[in-house]
């Protein structure tokens, strides 16, 4: 995990986490200004990093690690102290505090946002469904679904001008 100055490109600081096997492909998840969700696939999991800057040293410390949060190529979102995304195929929320898991839905793959001016989560599945989940760590419910589009897609959703964005 590394961060650079935007201006000069310059590195700030790094922390290495040595994974042999699996690749990490997702997006880091930054929140609260000073915290970062890395995850990996396979049995590997995530880890939430506390970074902090003192005059010009930067430290990154580790707040916790958990294997049952292993997103693979799904981003997350961050809201109200809960991340929700993808535990390999599952939608999964996960406490941002503690790294426990919340709930866990059915096996869908896919990506997902959280829906402008909403407490809702639009999941776009692999297979095309778009479904509205509520973004609370209570439990997993569907608030609205239907097909989309047709065959499989592992594009990221959009929302715009009151349009919803698909495509595979």
């Amino acid at each position: 995990l590394q961060a650079f100055d935007a201006g000069s490109g310059a590195p700030l600081w790094e922390h290495v986490w040595k994974v042999d096997n699996y690749p990490r492909c997702t997006q880091p998840l930054v929140f609260g200004g000073n915290r970062v969700l890395l995850g990996a696939t396979g049995h590997v999991g995530s880890r939430l990093f506390q970074v902090a800057r003192t005059g010009a040293a930067w430290e990154v410390a580790e707040v916790w690690f958990n294997k049952a949060f292993r997103p693979y190529f799904n981003d997350g979102v961050s809201h109200n102290g809960f991340c929700y995304g993808f535990d390999g195929e599952r939608l999964v929320c996960l406490d941002l505090a503690s790294g426990e898991k919340r709930w866990e839905g059915p096996r869908c793959g896919g990506q997902l946002l959280l829906a402008p001016g909403s407490e809702m989560l639009l999941v776009l599945s692999e297979k095309g469904r778009a479904v509205y989940v509520p973004a609370s760590p209570g439990e997993y419910s569907e608030a609205a679904s239907f097909q989309a589009l047709s065959g499989k897609t592992w594009n990221h959703p959009l929302v715009g001008g009151g349009r919803l964005f698909v495509r595979n």
